[in-house]
């Protein structure tokens, strides 16, 4: 059971996992789902209000329902979140959306739209996922590639064997065209080098259509002209850049203005030398890929990290997580170290404190990731971005400590490597 609770009205919701057969792109698979629907079914609630969810397993593994909201509560965020398996990459097909809308008596933060339409955006396996994320991190190799984009579990009518879904409008973000029928887009912004190829290049596509009296179109307009290349980095960074929160009398926000704390994360993919002759990493070279944070990766504790804190259990972690990477370098240059160490370390930090992060992208491997930077149980203020090397004192006189967007995950991609937070650990 997911329990969220604050003060309101009460909602119940009944989730069964389950496996259902699904076609897409001329092939059929059975994948998890949560009520037999891809994506899973909204979470509707306005903010102050309490949500049961009972979850039934009835699916053929274990899996976990993560509700991503606003620590497990819906007191401080409003709008579209989401909430998602946890388990492996049971993420990819058990998801749906939870909208937030304003507390009773309250308006909205803008002009109250006339109509509303959940589109979630997801990717398409079309091989077996559960079987190919076990065979990377058996051999090292990279994470697997998505065949597709989806809106609303469709990958639209451009890919084979697939169909246009259809959103009727009327006035609707701001509908102002000519009345007919519209492509809604979506691809990949890939930040890897120009000559890397080997990502998912589907266009997705949904079709938006106007209401009244026309002739519909032999075929709906696409954005050809103004959809962004896939290696458009500056347009996506200049769209992200611009987010804000939507700060007025009735939706305030309280930044924190004075860190206690602060810690520079050189976030970056690295190798390892694997245990055996297995593992093929990047370069068939006996190594296993892995992720790193100040040249730290992960390694699966026997028990839970928590517990051993609370229960005094030494031998699981090392408490010296540091602020600060174990070396500073051009993190954005070339031929940079590859090397990455496996310790379980931790940071411990006090209650109550405030908390600046700035997340650096790295240039390691000569490749890029976009690394998706989240924190379980709170959500943070994105207070500052840029691109290249983080300068301390010259790009914190940039930052947005007034309105910048509360979220609990943001990205940090090679071509736009910094990312400042500020978070309040209460």
């Amino acid at each position: 059971m997911t329990l969220c609770m604050a003060q309101g009205n009460i909602h119940y919701y009944e989730f069964v996992l389950k496996e259902s057969n699904f076609t897409r792109r001329c092939s059929t698979k059975s994948i998890l789902t949560v009520n037999g629907s891809f994506p899973g079914p909204v979470i509707r609630v306005h903010k102050g209000d309490t949500v049961f969810v009972n979850v039934h397993n009835r699916g053929y593994y274990g899996a976990t329902i993560h509700c991503k909201a606003t620590k497990v509560t819906f007191t401080t965020e409003e709008g579209t979140l989401w909430w998602h398996a946890h388990s492996e990459w049971t993420r990819a097909t058990v998801h749906g959306a939870i909208v937030v809308l304003p507390a009773a008596g309250t308006v909205y933060p803008f002009p109250k739209p006339d109509e509303e339409e959940v589109i979630v955006l997801a990717c398409w396996y079309k091989r077996d996922l559960r079987q190919m994320v076990e065979q990377a991190i058996e051999t090292g190799e990279d994470t697997p590639r998505s065949d597709a984009y989806t809106f609303n579990g469709q990958p639209g009518d451009l890919c084979p064997c697939s169909n246009g879904k259809k959103t009727s409008a009327t006035n609707s973000y701001t509908a102002n065209q000519t009345l007919g029928h519209y492509y809604m887009a979506a691809r990949q912004s890939s930040n890897t080098k120009p000559d890397i190829l080997y990502f998912d290049h589907a266009n997705a596509t949904e079709i938006l259509q106007y209401r009244g009296n026309y002739t519909p179109p032999s075929s709906p307009f696409f954005p050809s002209s103004t959809l962004p290349s896939y290696k458009d980095f500056i347009a996506a960074s200049n769209f992200t850049t611009r987010f804000r929160s939507l700060a007025s009398l009735e939706h305030p926000k309280n930044v924190p203005q004075n860190a206690t704390t602060r810690m520079f994360i050189a976030v970056s993919m690295g190798e390892f030398l694997g245990p055996n002759s297995s593992c093929n990493g990047i370069n068939g070279n006996g190594s296993k890929l892995a992720s790193s944070m100040n040249n730290i990766s992960w390694v699966n504790p026997p028990i839970d990290v928590l517990m051993a804190y609370y229960r005094n259990i030494g031998g699981i972690y090392e408490a010296d997580f540091q602020n600060d990477p174990p070396s500073s370098y051009n993190y954005t240059g070339q031929d940079l170290p590859i090397n990455t160490a496996l310790p379980m370390k931790v940071k411990v930090l006090e209650y109550n404190e405030t908390v600046e992060i700035v997340f650096q992208g790295t240039n390691v491997l000569d490749d890029s990731e976009a690394h998706p930077m989240h924190l379980h149980g709170h959500s943070f203020y994105v207070i500052g971005t840029g691109i290249g090397n983080f300068d301390e004192e010259t790009d914190p006189k940039g930052y947005n400590l007034v309105d910048p967007p509360l979220v609990n995950t943001v990205e940090v991609p090679q071509e736009d490597p910094y990312q400042s937070l500020h978070l309040s650990l209460v």
